[in-house]
């Protein structure tokens, strides 16, 4: 088995879907969130699977809903260590 698909294993079908919005905001040269990384943002959705189906909408069309940009919000401020939702 090769290394990518030992981690893509690992990460679950879900997270695999996800990883699109998950992984846009960077590249492999450049943290995706200022000083978190990729690890985190890859871990944070194994502990609130309620934010993958935002990340499957940023993945999978260009007009993203106010509903989605709401709910990556609150991952963000999740991950930032932020309970403060607006």
């Amino acid at each position: 088995m090769t290394l990518e698909r030992a981690i893509a294993k690992d990460l679950g079908d879900d997270i695999n879907l996800a990883l699109v919005g998950l992984l846009l905001p960077g590249c492999s040269t450049a943290s995706t969130f200022v000083c978190k990384g990729k690890v985190k943002p890859l871990a944070l959705p194994k502990q609130h699977p309620e934010f993958l189906p935002a990340f499957h909408a940023l993945g999978t069309c260009v007009d993203i809903e106010d509903s989605v940009l709401k709910e990556t919000e609150k991952f963000t401020r999740l991950m930032y260590g932020s309970n403060r939702v607006i």
